[in-house]
């Protein structure tokens, strides 16, 4: 190759490298498990027949990059689930009286979305004695526009006869499958 050979091919090249579909300098990450956890949620004692909270799983503080600019992020659920048990001395002796929990992600304001059912739990017809319940659920929905600065607003409700009217705490655990790109090029 002559020394002058260089800047030329260069100069072929750019035109290409500009009309590029995506970054043309970019790092992609897969990320098959990000469990995030959040122990004793509080759940609000009540006289009603039914009462619901709202919490967010901050992914973000798990995998920092989701709040950097120029990333494009692809989030799905592979486990939600839900702990309710007795054996912490501030929930109630059993959960006989919870018909039905349902958790589901809260659509942004302003976006147009839907609420998205992630997890769904029935009580069996006729059970008794009830000491934990654990639900799980899971979508494959793309849960990243359900994502404000890296968090995911998830509502919790209950509903049953005779429910707890003092305060009791949950455990709820997320998986993520998610798939982080980068674009180093916007940075240069």
């Amino acid at each position: 190759m002559r020394a002058g050979s260089l800047p030329f091919a260069a100069l072929l090249l750019a035109p290409a490298l500009i009309g590029c579909n995506g970054p043309v300098l970019f790092a992609e990450l897969e990320l098959p498990s990000v469990e995030v956890t959040l122990p004793q949620q509080t759940f609000l004692g009540t006289t009603l027949t039914t009462q619901s909270t709202t919490f967010a799983f901050d992914v973000g503080a798990n995998v920092p990059v989701v709040n950097e600019p120029n990333v494009e992020l692809d989030l799905q659920l592979t486990r939600m689930t839900l702990v309710l048990d007795t054996a912490n001395p501030s929930n109630p002796a059993s959960f006989d009286n919870v018909e039905s929990v349902t958790i589901v992600a809260v659509a942004p304001a302003g976006s147009g979305l839907v609420d998205l059912d992630l997890v769904r739990y029935t009580k069996p017809v006729g059970a008794s004695g009830i000491t934990r319940i654990e639900a799980s659920g899971a979508t494959d929905a793309d849960l990243t526009p359900y994502l404000q600065a890296g968090r995911m607003d998830v509502q919790a409700s209950y509903t049953g006869t005779g429910l707890p009217t003092a305060d009791w705490t949950a455990d709820v655990t997320a998986v993520f499958w998610m798939k982080v790109k980068l674009d180093y090029g916007a940075y240069l």
